[in-house]
Formats: structure tokens, C-alpha cells, sequence
């Protein structure tokens, strides 16, 4: 536990920092009331104060002898390099290292000095700015603000009461400079309505963030030459980037190199974002702007840590039909399921589950209660659940006190999600009931007024490295319901590769990943079970995105297509028009579907009778068995553990960025092939055992479902007050 104790003691400093920073925020707001109310009214406020505070921001670092210089060369060099592309790196260059410059002589203090040239000069003292600072004052619209405060007479009195405040990171460190953003803010909001919660998360709940993604896995960043990325996908201000950083040069590895990378889409929180990243020295193009959902900016690119705090029920209609468009497709985002259109919170986890890194990512994400408590068995936010679940994913979720946030008292929760969980957690979701772990605050920030102490944030660490089942921590094994599902594979391959008598002789099957079969089967080629005929080994076929309809011939896609069974999910359809023309081939009941594409790559299952007419799409093989083979037979074949991992051999070695496989190397492939007689009796035989263990699975999923609505209903009533969760016992 040592290793905790030097982590969680430099966070001994937050209750100070909490009280310095409040006489800086208070006297901005002053500043700000006193002379912009009246011709601006409250809730215009924030357009005007936070472009004037990262002015001053930038201002108090960029120093006399910075700007001598950056004169120097900008004098020497702007008429043999004229296009700013050009000149910009040697202007750079001359500053010594920061992100941005100001070709002017003036500054806020100068600027002040004259208040009858204060109009011409503000406006050659911004345009003076390099690009960098040029695109965060445009987000921040400040050409009507200027414009305004100009027609009022306030531009001189605020650039003069600016000057008045001294925001060097010397006097004001990074991170006090965000808790004056967020006590901003939360100011702001009170007369906007907008919540909080979509900006800014406590700075202590981030710390309890950090600690929980890196207290276990610091040897992931220990030694030279570590190069470490960290995403936020809904960034604020970029406050959970710059902790995150700051908790790993502090307490891990302060040679690292950690690369920051977020996307914001509100103008105003892109631009406060983005010109920290131009006081820290980080590189401010890693921050971008725009819809995570609809225009990823980082569509490429794949992280180990990411963190982020999405906004808290916030609907996602305007982004419904692109959303819902690629949730069709296996390998998009989305494709797990999509919530209630009131609550895009899961969409924003989905999202940064597909930028994991294949040798593992981490995330932790705060949500309020709606993620882990709403849809019903089989709804969106369901399914997103269980996949994740399914997928071993889910590692911890924490519960919050309330009253933590703002603009809202409600519950929170901390979920970390990981495709690379320690052995002794692979299997199980921890769950820690920290909502008494807090105290009140000395004075109250609207709906906040409970506060994580340092202590805090050490006993929830502590809880959750020491992995132990306790009054406030339950852990969820789905160890056994693997087991399980294990057992049905292995009796599934050993029933359709060796047969069900133990005693009859065995041959080589001349089949490299198959060995020995019994002596009176055949090996054949797949293509070879189809009945004879034309379109009777076939691939779907091309149906491009214009001809899909409401109604009308029902599109089987690759996402129906399951390991054995078929999935009914992503309805679509064609019309009976486009069927005809493009000469479909019609899927019947009773023909296996055999899937050419990942997940895994051969899995096979029976067409249904939906009691409507069907096709299915290119990446889909139909089979019509000749009526010497028994379907059945041949779709659990399709399940067998060997052939599916055979197949992964082969696309691999066929290369491309997609597990894929051609429908004339699938018909190629040799199997096992017993008589007519014995097909049947091993299909009725494990139909009979799965079922078995099919319904043992269901049963402990019931159970576990019920657990989990139980785990649910004691974290609501404790927090809020119902129930004592230490003297509470499972039924």
C-alpha cells in the first residue's frame, strides 16, 4: 500500500488550493458585474469574461524579452518569407519554446495606457496574434463582444481592470488556474440554466480518476523513453488531461513523455481548452473541435489511457439518423446497441471502447445513475451493457456521494473499463459503495457541497486494490457462466469431430488442424454439402445503401449471422422492385448462412422462417443442403472452436486490415462428414446437452440479474438516505 500513500500525498494541497483560487475567481466576477451589467446581462457574462481572462493568461507569460525577440525576426524575416506558413516556425522559434506569439508591441498594461487609441489599438494588438490565438478568439466570437463593449465605453475600463490581475503560472499553477474556470462557470451557469456537469468535473473526483487507472498498472509507465497518449473524447476545458499528465510526471515517472489529445464540441470550453494547452507548452493541434459522434477527429488514432466526464442527460437527436446509420454496420461504434435518444452517455463509452489499443486500453468515465440503471432486458442501453460484460470489459464501477457537481445533486459513478484487466480481475466487476466516503464542504458551490478529501480518495484506492468482497465492496464473478460456455464448445467440437462412440477406430483425416477421425467418415469440402444445382453454395448478394426501404424483402446482414444462432437485430429491408432487378438470390428457411466476415469468420447459423421473403448481404454464404446432410449437423460444425480458429490462420495469411475469407476458400475447406444416420443423432444429442447447459447459463444469469437489481436498489436508497448499506444483507 506504500506505493498509494506517495501517489495520494501530493493531494494534501487541494483544500488550499480550493481557498486561494476563490479570491481570483471573486474578483473576475467583480470585475465583470461592476462594469458589464447593464448594457450585458448575466448570462452574456461568460462571452465576455473568459476571452479577457486567457488574454490575461497569455499576456502575463508572453514577457518583454519574448516580444523583443519575436519582433527581431519577425522584422528580419517577414519579407523573404511573406506567406505566414512560412514565417510562422522562425516566430515560434524566437519565443523559446511557448506555442504561440504577438507580433505587436502592445500588451494588456500598454493597451491601458492610452484610452483614446484603445479601440485601433485592441484590434492590431488581437490580429497580431499568431494562428493558434487567432482561432481561439474566433471561437470565442469576440469580433461582437468587441464590437459591444466598444458602443458602451467599457473596452478601456476592462482591459484596465484586467491589468489588475496577475495569472503568470508562477503566481497562478495550472491547476488553480482551473478551478477559476470552473468557479467561472459555475457562475456563469447559474443564469444560463446549463449544467456544470457539462464542462467541468471536481478536481478531486479526476484525482480519484487517476488513481484508479494508473494504481495498479504503474509499471505500464515506469522507465526511458515512455511515450504514453491520454483522450478525453468531451474535454471541457481540458482539466481530466492536464490532471492526468500531472499525476504521472508526480507520482509515476516523470521522464514520461504523455501526449494529450481531446475533442470538444462547445466553441467557447474549445477555445478556453485549447489556449491552456498554449500556456502548459503542449501541442495545441491535438485539441480539436466538433461532434465526437458525427465528426471524429481522431477516427485514426488509438490511446491507452482515456478519461472523460460526457455530458450528463443530454439527448442526441440531432445526430439520430448518422448515429443509428453506422449502428447498422459490425464495425462501427454503435453496433452494441444505442440508448434512449434522451441520453447519449453509453454512445460516448462505445466510442472510446473503439479507440482501445490492441495490447490494451484503459478508460474511466463518470456517469450518473441513467447508464447503469435504465432499459429493459433487451433494450439499447441493456444490450450496450451485456456486451460489455460479455466482452470482460468492465472492471469497477464506484459509486459516488452525491451532491458532488455543481448544477446537480444527483448520483454519480465512476466506471473503468479495460481490455487488459490483471489476472486475478479477468472474470469479475468489482463494485465499491463509496457514497459515505466524503465531507461537507465550508461553504457551498450551488448543488455542490460535498467535497472528496485527500483521505477520501486513499480509502477508495485502497479498496479497490485490495480486490476483497466487504461491507462496501461486492465482486461480481462471471467466471463460472464461462466455464460453462467453455464446456458446451468443447462438447460441441468433440461430438462433430470425433462422433459420440469412444471406442470406434480412428483414421488420419489427411486435414492438417482436424487429426484423426472416425474410419467411416468422410472429409469432404465444405461446397460439396450443398445440394446439387445452381445457387446452391452462393454468396449474398451487393445491396448498396439507396436501395434499403422501411418494408418489403427482409436483409439478413453479417450481425445476424451468430456462432449457432441466429441474431435478430438490425432490421432492414429491400423492395420487392430492386429484389427483381437485381436478381436476388432468396434465402429459405432451413438454408445455412455461413458469415465470411470477422467475428469469427465462418461462424454459421439456420436461416429462420420469419414468415417473410429474405436475402442476405455479399458477406454472407448461402448453403442449401442436399438432404443427405442434417442442417443442424452442419451449423454446429460451424461452431467448432478448431475450424473458427483455422479460419482466423487463414485470413491472416491472406492479409488485410479486416478478417475476411472468400466464399471459394471456405467451400474449399476439408470437414468431417459421418452418414446421414449419425449426423442426426449427434445433432439430437447436442441438442439436447447445450439446451441443458444453455438453460444452467440462464439461470445463473437470472440470478446474476437479480443481484445486480438488488446492487442497484441498495446504492439508491443509500444514497439517498433510505438505507444504512453497512447493516444491509443480501437477500
Amino acid at each position: 500500500m506504500g506505493s498509494i500513500a506517495v501517489i495520494l500525498c501530493a493531494d494534501m494541497t487541494q483544500t488550499t488550493d480550493t481557498i486561494n483560487f476563490q479570491e481570483k475567481a471573486n474578483f473576475i466576477w467583480q470585475v465583470a458585474d461592476d462594469i458589464l451589467f447593464g448594457p450585458f446581462m448575466h448570462n452574456e457574462f461568460r462571452d465576455v469574461v473568459l476571452p479577457f481572462v486567457v488574454l490575461r493568461r497569455l499576456d502575463c507569460i508572453y514577457t518583454d524579452e519574448i516580444r523583443e525577440r519575436v519582433q527581431k525576426s519577425y522584422r528580419q524575416f517577414k519579407d523573404v518569407f511573406p506567406s505566414e506558413d512560412d514565417l510562422e516556425p522562425i516566430l515560434l522559434d524566437a519565443t523559446g519554446g511557448l506555442k504561440f506569439y504577438n507580433v505587436s508591441d502592445f500588451n494588456l498594461v500598454r493597451l491601458a495606457g492610452n484610452a483614446q487609441a484603445i479601440e485601433e489599438n485592441f484590434d492590431f494588438y488581437l490580429k497580431s496574434y499568431g494562428r493558434n490565438v487567432r482561432d481561439i478568439l474566433q471561437n470565442f466570437k469576440l469580433e461582437g463582444v468587441i464590437a459591444k463593449l466598444i458602443k458602451n465605453n467599457l473596452l478601456y475600463q476592462l482591459v484596465s481592470k484586467f491589468t489588475e490581475i496577475d495569472l503568470h503560472p508562477s503566481v497562478v499553477k495550472n491547476h488553480e488556474m482551473g478551478y477559476i474556470y470552473e468557479h467561472l462557470l459555475y457562475k456563469f451557469n447559474q443564469f444560463t440554466g446549463e449544467t456544470a456537469g457539462h464542462h467541468y468535473t471536481p478536481r478531486e473526483v479526476i484525482r480519484l480518476m487517476c488513481n484508479l487507472l494508473f494504481a495498479e498498472h504503474g509499471a505500464d509507465l515506469q522507465g526511458k523513453g515512455i511515450v504514453r497518449d491520454i483522450f478525453d473524447p468531451a474535454c471541457g476545458s481540458g482539466g481530466m488531461l492536464t490532471i492526468a499528465k500531472d499525476h504521472i510526471l508526480a507520482h509515476i515517472n516523470p521522464d514520461a513523455e504523455i501526449r494529450l489529445f481531446g475533442q470538444e464540441l462547445n466553441e467557447q470550453t474549445y477555445a478556453v481548452s485549447k489556449s491552456d494547452f498554449l500556456v502548459t507548452g503542449e501541442e495545441p493541434s491535438r485539441i480539436r473541435e466538433g461532434d465526437s459522434f458525427t465528426n471524429d477527429q481522431f477516427k485514426t488514432e488509438r490511446f491507452r489511457y482515456m478519461l472523460c466526464n460526457p455530458p450528463f442527460g443530454v439527448n442526441w437527436k440531432s445526430a439520430q439518423a448518422f448515429i443509428e446509420e453506422e449502428a447498422k454496420n459490425p464495425h462501427g461504434r454503435f453496433f452494441a446497441g444505442t440508448p434512449r435518444v434522451n441520453d447519449g452517455a453509453l454512445l460516448f463509452l462505445q466510442h472510446m471502447i473503439s479507440k482501445m489499443e490492441a495490447a490494451g486500453s484503459r478508460i474511466a468515465i463518470v456517469f450518473n445513475g441513467s447508464p447503469l440503471f435504465t432499459g429493459e432486458a433487451g433494450g439499447g442501453e441493456s444490450n450496450i451493457r451485456k456486451w460489455i460484460i460479455e466482452n470482460d470489459m468492465l472492471e469497477a464501477i464506484v459509486a459516488l456521494p452525491d451532491q458532488m457537481f455543481y448544477n446537480t445533486g444527483i448520483n454519480t459513478y465512476i466506471w473503468i473499463v479495460t481490455n487488459r484487466k490483471l489476472k486475478h480481475r479477468k472474470g469479475q466487476v468489482q463494485l465499491i459503495n463509496g457514497v459515505k466516503h466524503f465531507q461537507k464542504m465550508r461553504k457551498s458551490l450551488g448543488d455542490k457541497r460535498n467535497e472528496l478529501s485527500p483521505q477520501h480518495i486513499r480509502e477508495l484506492t485502497e479498496l479497490y486494490t485490495e480486490f476483497e468482497e466487504g461491507k462496501e465492496v461486492r465482486i461480481f464473478d462471471k467466471r463460472l457462466i464461462e466455464l460453462l460456455e467453455e464446456k458446451r464448445s468443447a462438447l460441441i467440437t468433440q461430438s462433430v469431430t470425433k462422433g459420440l462412440n469412444p471406442n470406434v477406430p480412428m483414421r488420419e483425416s489427411g486435414v492438417e488442424w482436424l487429426g484423426r477421425v472416425p474410419e467411416h467418415w468422410e472429409v469432404m469440402a465444405i461446397k460439396r454439402l450443398a445440394r446439387p444445382g445452381r445457387k446452391t453454395f452462393v454468396d449474398g448478394d451487393w445491396i448498396e445503401l439507396p436501395y434499403i426501404t422501411e418494408e418489403g424483402v427482409r436483409l439478413i446482414q453479417t450481425g445476424n449471422v451468430g456462432t449457432g444462432a441466429y441474431r435478430e437485430k438490425g432490421f432492414r429491408y429491400v423492395s420487392e422492385t430492386t429484389f427483381r432487378s437485381l436478381k436476388c438470390t432468396e434465402v429459405e428457411p432451413g438454408n445455412v448462412l455461413i458469415c465470411r466476415l470477422d467475428g469469427p469468420v465462418g461462424r454459421g447459423c439456420l436461416a429462420p422462417d420469419l414468415g417473410i421473403r429474405m436475402i442476405t448481404s455479399v458477406d454472407n454464404t448461402i448453403l442449401k443442403p442436399d438432404l443427405r446432410h442434417d442442417p443442424r449437423f452442419i451449423v454446429y460444425f460451424l461452431s467448432c472452436k478448431p475450424y473458427l480458429e483455422w479460419n482466423q490462420v487463414l485470413c491472416r495469411v491472406g492479409g488485410g486490415h479486416r478478417w475476411r475469407i472468400s466464399r471459394s476458400m471456405l467451400g474449399d475447406l476439408r470437414v468431417p462428414v459421418p452418414p446421414s444416420t449419425e449426423q442426426k443423432q449427434i445433432a439430437d444429442f447436442l441438442d439436447k446437452q447445450t439446451a441443458k447447459i444453455l438453460s444452467t447459463v440462464q439461470l445463473l444469469q437470472q440470478q446474476i440479474d437479480k443481484l445486480q437489481e438488488y446492487r442497484q436498489s441498495v446504492i439508491t436508497a443509500a444514497v439517498t438516505g433510505k438505507l444504512d448499506v453497512t447493516q444491509a444483507v443480501a437477500p
